[in-house]
């Protein structure tokens, strides 16, 4: 996985899209797109905003496993790899107890 801003992971649909559009419209198209970016985490299932980014599967569509690429949003991604909601670097187990250091 690796992390893109949401204009890339924007830019890549695009790209990666049935048809293509000539270069000269996507500035015009992301624009468009950007105002609510259809991007959501696979894993909580909430939109993630334009000013944001998400962790990516690098194979992007080009997988049997996901046929439309793999999105996790950067609290899932901290939550599920270092066991800390981001942001706090407050312990699962401190917040499962009602307990914070």
């Amino acid at each position: 996985m690796r992390y893109v801003t949401i204009k890339d992971r924007v830019l890549q649909l695009i790209h990666e899209g049935p048809t293509v559009p000539p270069e000269s419209l996507v500035p015009i198209i992301m624009e468009h797109i950007l105002q609510s970016p259809p991007i959501m985490c696979d894993l909580c299932e909430t939109n993630v905003h334009a000013d944001g980014g998400v962790w990516s599967c690098e194979n992007g569509q080009r997988t049997m496993l996901h046929s439309a690429a793999y999105d996790v949003c950067e609290a899932c991604f901290s939550f599920h790899a270092s066991g800390r909601y981001a942001g706090t670097g407050t312990p699962l187990v401190a917040l499962s107890q009602g307990t914070s250091p």
